[in-house]
């Protein structure tokens, strides 16, 4: 069937009519689409079973607004005549996959926006009273056939006047008053959370109750006479944060310029103030409208006042090294604005300060010497009874008559004489310690050696260096340094031509070495005084048992030991060695007791070849 005609009667229910009356009763979204379907040529109704889809279109026909398909629909006795209830609750069942989802009442509401979607590409907003197209397709078996042209749906005036509309009387309606200022706008604009300030007429400030999103309060001044809670419904103070990490935030609007600030009043006057100026990073503290402390973006804190501690005031710690990468770049260009800087010198322990120019350590009096010698003495140095130690030299001024008075000490690591000056003031030095008590005798010792020593010397691990011949009471040992294999690996790693004569011990092989400027040595043994034995230099050596190994009689070494061989001369390659006593037995018993081959001497044949001596000694066969 190339073509259908069609005789269409439309009824549409008044739901969506305009101005239409709305009974008390629920009408059903739909209305009655009646018609009659004839073949091609218009000479005969269509008789099979038909399946039809219908379409709500916009008036531009671009836009699909709704759209079902009924199926099963019978003609074979009705003469091509149908009738059908066109639209449905969203849902529906008979609606199909192309179906926008609008309710009936927004597909032909005015002022009811369809968003734009691959059916409605353009999108939607139809006009005040613009009406709809119904476009209808009869699917009969394999032909579609879509109806032309789409039909039109329009309101039909049905009712001027309704006395109810959905049930509800006009007084129980809110009417539209524009001389009242009671328009759809304003209406939206009190409920939307848009700005309603315009609708008011006094000073009252308005905030959307249970709104997620910002609320602007306008620049007028908002204020309460109770407490400020975020986070929390009950404040205990004036302005509460509870959460779980609070924080209140001071932001300049002007970039660069402008201070944060934190002001204490009373009343007009100003009692301390807390600010932050934008575009740096300093906090500075004012008392009244004074500076008192500043922190800089160093973290350097500068007071305009004194530092009052009733406890202690525990300085940075600083060493020699941190000084002069940490210290030196920062107080160098500070110059004079840092003078009075102070720190802790761990490697020094010294508190040092800094005068503008240089760093200098403290003296805050003529007891205390600066390590720079900037300080001088106004009087004696008193140590108070301890010690000065590991002193280097000390140099009198020239003209000053100097020296150093002990009172029951002693001076340690003086150094040998070097001149005939220093030989002269070591003898003084001699003199002025043979003067102090006996009973600190123990301490010191005379260079005349008439002091003795009560109890053992010990030197703590150090050396006696440039010392002259040690001679040793009679029963001493002189008890040398003990070496293991490793820790003599080490020792020969640090020695070198000058420490040629050097002794030890050597607990590994049990050896005495010494070490002759070149390599180590072993020391020969008591009955040892050899310093090799056939290739063999060990500290003990011995003989083995004689063996047979080898041509000829030779001596054999290996690890200390030295072995006599002498082969047997039946040996093959033997070029001298031992017969046995078989060998021996044997041939003595071819010698006659009387001599009885001394005749054969006298026999001389041009041949011996075939001779043999008889057995009595006298015949000679042939």
């Amino acid at each position: 069937m190339a073509r259908i005609l069609r005789i269409l009667f439309l009824h549409l229910c008044t739901f969506f009519l305009l101005g239409s009356v709305v009974l008390a009763q629920q009408v059903p979204p739909s209305f009655t689409y009646q018609g009659r379907l004839l073949n091609s040529a218009g000479t005969a109704p269509l008789t099979s079973t038909v399946n039809l889809k219908f379409q709500i279109l916009n008036p531009a026909a671009d836009c699909l607004l709704y759209e079902e398909t009924q199926t099963g629909i019978d003609l074979s006795t009705t003469s091509g005549v149908f009738s059908v209830q066109v639209g449905s609750n969203t849902g529906s069942g008979k609606r199909t996959i192309n179906d926008p989802g609008m309710t009936m009442t927004q597909v032909f509401a005015d002022g009811s926006r369809a968003a734009a979607s691959a059916n409605c590409t353009p999108g939607y907003t139809p006009a005040a009273g613009e009406g709809r197209l119904l476009r209808v397709t009869v699917i009969d078996g394999a032909t579609t056939t879509v109806l032309t042209p789409d039909q039109s749906i329009s309101a039909q005036p049905y009712a001027t006047v309704a006395e109810r509309l959905r049930n509800f009387a006009p007084t129980d309606l809110l009417r539209l008053n524009t001389i009242a200022n009671l328009t759809q706008a304003n209406i939206e604009n009190l409920v939307n959370g848009s700005d309603a300030s315009t609708l008011h007429h006094h000073d009252g400030r308005y905030v959307q109750i249970g709104a997620t999103g910002s609320t602007n309060l306008g620049s007028g001044t908002t204020y309460t006479t109770g407490k400020i809670g975020v986070g929390t419904s009950t404040p205990a103070t004036d302005i509460e944060i509870e959460q779980l990490n609070p924080a209140l935030r001071l932001e300049s609007t002007a970039s660069g310029g402008g201070t944060g600030q934190i002001q204490f009043y009373s009343g007009s006057t100003e009692r301390a103030r807390i600010e932050s100026p934008e575009g740096s990073s300093e906090l500075r503290f004012y008392t009244g409208s004074t500076l008192a402390m500043t922190i800089d973006n160093n973290q350097n804190a500068s007071f305009a006042g004194n530092v009052i501690s009733s406890g202690f005031v525990d300085l940075g710690d600083y060493t020699n090294a941190t000084e002069t990468s940490t210290l030196s770049p920062y107080l160098t260009p500070c110059a004079a604005g840092c003078t009075g800087t102070m720190w802790y010198n761990t490697d020094l322990n010294q508190v040092r300060y800094w005068n503008g120019a240089t760093m200098l350590s403290l003296a805050s009096d003529a007891s205390q010497l600066s390590l720079d010698g900037s300080d001088t003495m106004a009087g004696d140095l008193k140590m108070g009874g301890y010690n000065i130690t590991n002193v280097g030299s000390i140099t009198a001024t020239s003209g000053v008559l100097g020296g150093v008075t002990l009172t029951g000490g002693y001076i340690q690591n003086l150094s040998a004489p070097v001149a005939s000056g220093d030989a002269t003031n070591k003898a003084y030095v001699d003199a002025q310690i043979s003067a102090l008590s006996s009973s600190s005798s123990g301490a010191y010792l005379l260079q005349d050696g008439t002091t003795a020593l009560t109890a053992n010397w010990s030197v703590g691990g150090y050396d006696f260096l440039n010392v002259g011949n040690i001679s040793l009471a009679a029963q001493k040992t002189v008890n040398l340094g003990v070496f293991d294999a490793a820790q003599e690996t080490t020792l020969l790693g640090t020695l070198g031509a000058g420490d040629a004569g050097k002794f030890w011990y050597n607990s590994a092989t049990g050896e005495l070495k010494y070490w002759n400027g070149a390599a180590a040595q072993v020391v020969g043994l008591s009955g040892a005084g050899m310093q090799s034995l056939n290739g063999e230099n060990g500290s003990a050596q011995t003989f083995g048992v004689p063996g047979t190994s080898g041509t000829a009689p030779a001596w054999s070494s290996s690890s200390n030991v030295h072995t006599l061989n002498i082969p047997m001369a039946n040996t093959a390659s033997v070029t001298a060695g031992l017969i046995s006593k078989t060998e021996y037995d044997n041939f003595a018993q071819k010698q006659d007791g009387d001599a009885q081959l001394t005749d054969i001497a006298a026999i001389t044949p041009a041949s011996t070849s075939g001779y043999l001596l008889g057995s009595d000694g006298t015949n000679l066969l042939m």
